[in-house]
């Protein structure tokens, strides 16, 4: 994973358990930046990371989540904005953010927003939102 992130400062890779890992980055921009930039992958499988606290048990941490980025397909551009891009995102999982640089010079007919999914659920099948 190091040389796909790159860590400008530095990481260290500690194992904690059965498919379990603690990556320490020895500066936060780079956490930060991998945090924002999954998701990722190794051997084909999803890694599913989350920021450790100080006083938190890495081996006791519930890993269920990711964020991904999601198009939403079809939107009329009158209603291609954050609003929309809340309610939809919330309906699929959490809301974290809207990409408005996606439609901000071209008339798209779809959305891009990031959210939170709970990994131990199935996905939602398509649906018409009216």
């Amino acid at each position: 994973m190091t040389s796909l992130w790159r860590p400008g400062k530095g990481i260290s890779i500690k194992e904690v358990g059965e498919k379990r890992y603690v990556f320490s980055f020895y500066h936060r921009v780079d956490m930060n930046r991998v945090l924002d930039g999954g998701p990722w992958q190794f051997e084909r499988n999803l890694l599913l990371l989350k920021e450790v606290k100080l006083d938190d048990i890495p081996h006791k941490i519930v890993l269920n989540e990711a964020d991904f980025w999601i198009q939403i397909h079809n939107v009329p551009y009158s209603v291609v904005n954050l609003g929309t891009a809340r309610r939809v995102g919330n309906f699929i999982g959490k809301f974290i953010k809207y990409d408005d640089n996606q439609n901000s010079e071209k008339c798209e007919s779809y959305m891009r927003i990031r959210v939170c999914m709970n990994v131990d659920k199935p996905l939602k099948k398509g649906t018409n939102a009216t």
